[in-house]
């Protein structure tokens, strides 16, 4: 990035550069590397550093029929089927709210005090 804004990187080999880098060591709240993985399911490679996750997927023309059924049950308002196939689309997913109708609008007393 120094050399891509047209600098050069100051140090032994280069004294004239104008962009030191100094290492500083990790900051409060910086991590030395990300996981990435959602389980911990993943099984080791031949490098020490690098695993191999094994997460689960859904192959795409069984996508495809997952959200259709999605749109279908929020077209029709039914909110116990887009939770149903919300869950087969993302098994880890747990709803803690509590499903309301959507076939009636609400009354006025549901929505909390008027912003008039």
């Amino acid at each position: 990035m120094i050399q891509l804004s047209g600098f050069s990187v100051r140090d032994t080999s280069n004294p004239c550069g104008e962009i030191a880098i100094e290492f500083s060591g990790l900051r409060p709240g910086e991590k030395l590397f990300e996981e990435l993985l959602i389980s911990a399911d993943d099984s080791p490679t031949d490098h020490p550093l690098i695993s191999q996750a094994r997460e689960g997927f859904i192959a795409a023309d069984q996508l495809d029929v997952l959200m259709a059924s999605l749109l279908k049950a929020i077209d029709a308002r039914d909110v116990e089927k887009v939770l149903d196939v919300l869950v087969r689309i993302v098994p880890e997913y747990k709803s803690n709210v509590r499903p309301i109708s959507l076939s009636s609008p609400m009354d006025g007393d549901e929505l909390g005090p008027s912003a008039a």
